[in-house]
């Protein structure tokens, strides 16, 4: 029998699409649009009930590492496509009935993957041009991250670092 020692035994990935006011130049310019001039970022998820009596069993990162990464992952890529926007987003679409896509089925209950997946696709072009236009003059990226590559990488995926600027999140679990 296997035992596995890790930080999730179920994993997940999400990607982020992701509006920033100004093309970032460093980290420096990150941290500031992600999280002002705090210094660290909680897991939401992880608070005590009282903060303030006991700040020390809230988790917490350090927001200018995580502003690192995320400039890190910008200097690899270009600046998202339109298409890769889509893409982004689509491919998540097809498990949640809250988005409106709709799986379609023939008479014995089999699932036509193209006649969905055309849906899906859709539903995320429709999604990505609503983003755009309220997110105009601003610079995108598409960020994926996953929780079972590592725990940095987990804390990426599911505590909220791009609350402050707009962005998409899309499950792809």
């Amino acid at each position: 029998m296997k035992i596995r020692n890790g930080f999730v035994s179920n994993s997940s990935s999400s990607s982020f699409v992701v509006a920033f006011d100004k093309e970032p130049q460093n980290e420096k310019d990150v941290h500031k649009m992600m999280f002002n001039e705090e210094k660290f970022h909680y897991n939401p998820f992880n608070w005590s009930l009282d903060f303030e009596k006991n700040p020390e069993e809230t988790e917490k990162y350090d927001a200018y590492e995580i502003s690192c990464r995320i400039f890190e992952e910008i200097q690899k890529r270009k600046q998202a496509t339109k298409e890769e926007m889509v893409e982004s987003v689509a491919n998540g679409l097809v498990d949640y009935s809250s988005t409106g896509l709709k799986k379609y089925e023939d008479k014995n209950g089999k699932v036509d993957w193209e006649k969905t997946n055309k849906e899906e696709y859709r539903l995320g072009k429709e999604k990505i041009k609503k983003f755009i236009e309220k997110n105009k003059n601003k610079v995108f990226y598409v960020f994926s991250f996953s929780d079972n590559k590592n725990e940095f990488d987990a804390m990426l995926e599911h505590t909220h670092i791009f609350k402050n600027l707009k962005h998409i999140q899309t499950s792809l679990h």
